[in-house]
């Protein structure tokens, strides 16, 4: 499909410059296509729009090439679930980009979190920390412990200390990712919140909560003899979180904007009806 797709906009449009990833040109080097390799994208020098031809995974990978600013993307469905993805024909690319260079198109604003992790000196701060942004999810599991406990607190406020296996903070967009298969609500994308999601907690009143995106979560081990580990994304630390470590979590400054196929409503509804199978008992599925 890469092949096709940069044939095809050589033809159609010859003064764009296509650009892939570096590993994206050696896989295809021998059969001479009209792109140019990149292995890392600057900031400063940000493409007009991203072509993204794979499922779900695709997207997140795309969302961590760009920690910052991002350009819109247009999703095309080549993966296994594709709910992320506006396109699920890949061979309309032709209509689809031609309505982008055009102009023709509206964008739904998935927004991201920014976490911070801070190392070994709970509760002070210090230039010990690795920030990352995602677009879905963070997870904290339990390692070895039968039992995880986390302590969550909002705004600086203790709001509970979970016992269980983990804990999710998901956006609106990660709603209907891991979140959603442990209980959590679907929430739409461009409604802006922050869903706290527990994973087989030990307590049957803990539900899971939607705040806004203005809060700022931390997440610490509640023991020092607890080990858990962290995971955004499908990303993790090789290092292991101690009672000594804390997680500083809030909504990044740098949404993502996917391009539309009809409307940003439409498009959602559209897949979970179509691809989680929404409110269809087993007669209703094809």
């Amino acid at each position: 499909m890469v092949k096709s797709v940069s044939m095809w906009m050589q033809k159609e449009h010859p003064n764009i410059d296509i650009f892939v990833e570096k590993d994206v040109q050696n896989d295809l080097s021998s059969q001479n296509l009209p792109f140019k390799s990149i292995s890392t994208f600057d900031p400063q020098i940000l493409p007009d729009f991203v072509i993204s031809l794979g499922g779900d995974g695709t997207l997140l990978h795309i969302s961590r090439l760009f920690s910052k600013k991002v350009p819109p993307i247009l999703t095309f469905h080549m993966g296994s679930l594709g709910f992320l993805n506006s396109y699920d024909n890949p061979d309309s690319y032709p209509l689809a980009i031609n309505r982008v260079l055009e102009g023709n198109f509206t964008m739904s604003r998935r927004m991201r979190l920014e976490a911070t992790i801070f190392r070994n000196n709970y509760p002070h701060k210090n230039p010990i920390k690795k920030v990352f942004p995602y677009l879905n999810e963070l997870v904290l599991t339990r390692c070895d412990s039968q039992v995880l406990g986390i302590q969550c607190s909002v705004n600086g406020k203790l709001l509970t200390t979970t016992y269980g296996d983990g804990l999710i903070l998901a956006t609106p967009t990660g709603s209907t990712a891991y979140s959603m298969s442990c209980g959590g609500s679907m929430v739409h994308p461009s409604v802006d919140s922050l869903l706290i999601t527990p994973i087989a907690p030990t307590s049957l009143s803990f539900r899971p909560l939607i705040l806004p995106s203005t809060s700022k979560i931390t997440l610490r081990v509640d023991s020092n003899n607890d080990d858990a580990t962290i995971s955004w994304d499908g990303q993790s630390l090789s290092r292991k979180l101690t009672g000594k470590d804390w997680i500083e979590v809030r909504k990044s400054r740098h949404p993502i904007h996917t391009i539309d196929n009809q409307d940003a409503t439409y498009d959602w509804t559209k897949n979970i009806k179509d691809l989680l199978y929404w409110n269809k008992g087993l007669s209703g599925r094809k």
